[in-house]
Formats: structure tokens, C-alpha cells, sequence
């Protein structure tokens, strides 16, 4: 991730399903199978805008070190 990335992320609230993955370090097909097992909430933004709110991310970062988003 290049540093202009990492300053975008910290001042944008909601994320497209790219930026999200690229945020949690995930291929953008595992983010999409965590979102549809509801381990990641998602929020449709107009008829067809899925975007995904940087807290909640920061939320699962956290639970991640704890290793609960994976079932451990």
C-alpha cells in the first residue's frame, strides 16, 4: 500500500469493497466471503452501492488480534 493510500483511509468514512479489502490486507474474493457470512457488516448506499464503514473495519482489526473473526 503506497503512503498517499494509507492517507485516504484515514480521512474517508465509507469504503468501496476494494479499498476495504486493501485496508484489512485481504484479497478482495476473501472480503467478499466474510461479508456474506455477515462477519462484516455492509451497508448499501443508494440502489446498487455496497460501502463499508472504516470503524466497523477498525472494530474487526482489533477483534482479528484476538483471533475471533476466523472462530479461533
Amino acid at each position: 500500500m503506497r503512503r498517499t493510500d494509507k492517507k485516504l483511509f484515514n480521512i474517508r468514512i465509507w469504503l468501496t469493497t476494494k479499498e476495504a479489502a486493501s485496508y484489512l490486507g485481504m484479497s478482495e474474493n476473501a472480503f467478499r466471503i466474510f461479508v456474506s457470512r455477515e462477519k462484516i457488516p455492509s451497508y448499501k448506499l443508494g440502489k446498487r452501492s455496497v460501502r463499508y464503514n472504516r470503524k466497523d473495519l477498525d472494530g474487526l482489526l482489533t477483534i482479528n488480534l484476538k483471533g475471533e473473526l476466523y472462530g479461533n
